[in-house]
């Protein structure tokens, strides 16, 4: 099939162009050629570089065979449509974070433990035959169940206000949400182990509630960022829960193609829940 026959379809990754067209052994005729250039759109940064790197005029110096792009060029006509996102609504890029954040909320039953001490009730505990697991298990689920909950509304409110569809299965969607929320409670407890009153327990939960917001890019963009700037932001649970609600709600994406995120999760949560547990075991001796 000739080129002029046939738009040239082209894929934009990473802010890299990649041409998918078949040769064309004859000469080009005179006819317009059409690009289109399909970036993800399901994270904002890539899709940036992917446009300026499309509208970019190279340089006589880049193109070997200048004379030939240039005739090309003057016939190229460049479509830029957002594959996941083809309108850039905001609301599409804005949502699936937006979830994370209300979720990560949770850190503030940091304070569970603390309002034991104060009031006198982690004596009671004591003498119960509860065991430290037990006892942290016991203040994880009823706020698992209350995140489920919020999943829920956000999920509805999203779709009938904005119109954010769930491509990817709701189920899944669930389950990471589920995995994220007990990541976010483990790391709570954790706090509450190392607080001595309900306001320092407070001001514990801010200081790890906001890198999270600042860093998991659902702000800023996270190739945007210092290089170590991401390597801090990698040990924190959103960042993998924001990835993991865009690929699933915008692309479509499954657990299976998601597992780098899951399994970050899962291990963030049994170390900081080992963690919290071995805390709770000592103050209770």
């Amino acid at each position: 099939m000739k080129c002029n026959e046939k738009a040239i379809e082209l894929t934009a990754i990473a802010g890299r162009v990649i041409p998918s067209a078949p040769k064309s052994s004859g000469t080009p005729s005179a006819k317009a050629v059409h690009a289109k250039v399909a970036p993800s759109g399901s994270n904002t940064c890539p899709t940036r570089k992917a446009t300026g790197t499309t509208t970019r005029v190279p340089s006589k110096k880049s193109i070997p065979n200048w004379p030939a792009f240039s005739r090309l060029a003057n016939r190229l006509q460049i479509t830029l449509v957002n594959y996941y996102n083809p309108e850039r609504l905001a609301p599409l890029n804005t949502v699936p974070g937006l979830i994370g954040v209300i979720l990560a909320m949770v850190l503030f039953t940091a304070i569970a433990l603390v309002r034991e001490h104060e009031r006198s009730n982690m004596e009671m505990l004591i003498t119960t035959p509860v065991s430290p697991w037990e006892l942290t298990i016991g203040k994880v689920l009823p706020f698992a169940v209350i995140g489920l909950v919020q999943v829920t509304v956000i999920l509805i409110v999203s779709r009938l206000i904005f119109e954010v569809p769930v491509r990817g299965s709701p189920v899944e969607l669930y389950a990471a949400a589920l995995l994220f929320i007990v990541a976010n409670l483990s790391l709570g407890i954790f706090v509450s182990t190392m607080a001595k009153s309900q306001f320092q327990a407070m001001q514990l939960a801010f200081f790890t509630f906001l890198p999270q917001i600042l860093l998991s890019g659902f702000m800023f963009p996270f190739a945007g960022m210092p290089r170590a700037a991401q390597w801090f932001a990698e040990i924190l649970p959103l960042t993998h829960f924001v990835r993991l609600a865009r690929g699933i709600m915008l692309r479509g994406a499954s657990l299976h193609e998601l597992w780098l995120e899951i399994a970050a999760l899962g291990l963030f949560t049994v170390v900081m829940m080992s963690i919290a547990v071995a805390r709770v075991h000592k103050r209770l001796d």
